[in-house]
């Protein structure tokens, strides 16, 4: 179905040859060479951000914690996703259960969603003894908290767009423990400003979370860099943008549409 429905998208693209708007450069180049869409009018506009619910308190993180029942010395690592295989949480949680679990330094992983993976998940839990180390924390509204109670933010994808979840976390100065699969990996560098990890591998998840559960320096370097690249972005023109372009190709098209009213049509001479 996903492969027809690309398919179907491209065939549109090419018949219609409408104006695009991407979201990040490569979503663009993927658009064009994958699915062949048109060198017609594109525009590359981040997705925009919604800050009033990333809104906190000096406490909410303390209480949050509370809430959670955490330690204060307890790495809680946040994952935010709808729970679909594609959202790769499972191989969050091998990852986590090839971690020692009486490191010196506990871990805490927090995965905020629903979907149909959740027996799925609650049962590969289960089995691999991660009851008091995993939870799934159903669907929330105050993603503003958790990301203030978390020390480390994670997503593990098999596939991704341009994740709102990913920018909030920027916003909020997280540490980021992302797959190489999505666009963020047109702005984000590893082991500048995020973790990457290949997608569907709970070996290098392992790996990157525990550079990062073990290094307070690392965690403070990732989340500022983090920041200061979502500070280069136009999240906060982002909607402004969105409606210069769509006025702009209204115009265009009532331009032509008047243009083909005005021209005179050419009479066979009877």
């Amino acid at each position: 179905m996903q492969h027809f429905r690309r398919w179907l998208d491209g065939v549109s693209a090419r018949v219609c040859r409408p104006a695009f708007i991407a979201l990040t450069e490569s979503i663009r180049q993927f658009h064009h060479d994958v699915l062949r869409y048109p060198d017609t009018q594109w525009a590359v506009i981040p997705n925009p951000l919604d800050l009033s619910r990333l809104a906190v308190t000096d406490t909410d993180r303390y209480t949050l914690r509370v809430e959670l029942g955490l330690q204060p010395d307890t790495i809680f690592v946040l994952a935010v996703g709808n729970l679909l295989p594609v959202k790769g949480h499972r191989y969050l949680i091998e990852a986590v259960a090839r971690l020692p679990e009486d490191s010196r330094v506990p871990v805490f992983v927090g995965i905020a969603g629903e979907g149909p993976e959740r027996e799925a998940l609650e049962a590969l839990i289960r089995q691999n003894g991660l009851a008091s180390r995993v939870r799934l924390l159903g669907y929330r509204e105050d993603i503003g908290r958790l990301l203030a109670a978390s020390d480390i933010y994670a997503m593990p994808s098999l596939s991704e767009g341009q994740s709102i979840a990913v920018l909030e976390a920027m916003h909020m100065a997280r540490p980021m423990l992302l797959t190489t699969q999505g666009a963020h990996t047109d702005f984000l560098q590893h082991g500048v400003s995020a973790m990457l990890a290949a997608p569907g591998s709970a070996t290098e998840l392992e790996t990157q979370l525990r550079m990062l559960v073990q290094s307070e320096p690392l965690r403070l370097q990732l989340g500022r860099a983090a920041t200061a690249c979502l500070a280069t972005m136009p999240i906060a023109e982002s909607i402004p943008m969105q409606l210069a372009f769509h006025a702009a190709v209204r115009a265009q098209f009532r331009q032509s549409c008047d243009l083909a009213h005005t021209t005179p049509t050419v009479g066979n001479g009877t």
